[in-house]
């Protein structure tokens, strides 16, 4: 007997034997920062060229209180309009890193970047190949909170 109290049930766990709650894991390459819901979106969200022409469009996050740090993957047709330059723009709070890998754009973004609002996080240059109509899409994004992704339209005129 528990004194002031009812016998000890040895089916019942004891409460300080509890283990506490744990944190959720966070799956491999993602960077867990925020809940908060960070949307990718392109400026210009359209683009026209002739073939051989070159125009840069701007990876935009916009957010309340996140973080959009972690991997961006954006797909586009080499076909129709091929990215020759990424330049990662994040500012002073650290170095992001762009690549391409055939028909994708990796972005790889710094920790403790801060989001309140609307940020450049990287430019991307487009050539004209042919004509025709394509899209610049992300097609994963691995950033810890909720993303919600936009594409550009890419139209490449006849000379």
């Amino acid at each position: 007997l528990v004194p002031g109290g009812l016998p000890n049930d040895p089916f019942r766990p004891n409460p300080r034997d509890a283990i506490p709650p744990q944190p959720t894991p966070v799956p491999p390459g993602a960077v867990s920062q925020s809940n908060e819901a960070v949307l990718f979106d392109f400026d210009p969200p359209s683009l026209s060229l002739a073939p051989g022409e070159q125009k840069t469009v701007t990876v935009r996050a916009t957010g309340t209180d996140a973080s959009p740090s972690g991997t961006l993957e954006l797909q586009f047709d080499p076909a129709v309009a091929a990215v020759v330059g990424v330049r990662p723009i994040v500012g002073g709070a650290g170095v992001g890193e762009g690549r391409v890998e055939g028909s994708k754009v990796i972005l790889d973004l710094p920790s403790g970047l801060g989001l309140s609002g609307t940020r450049s996080l990287a430019e991307i240059t487009v050539r004209g190949i042919s004509p025709g109509s394509a899209k610049l899409s992300f097609n994963q994004a691995t950033t810890g909170g909720q993303a919600i992704l936009s594409e550009a339209a890419i139209e490449v005129r006849a000379p």
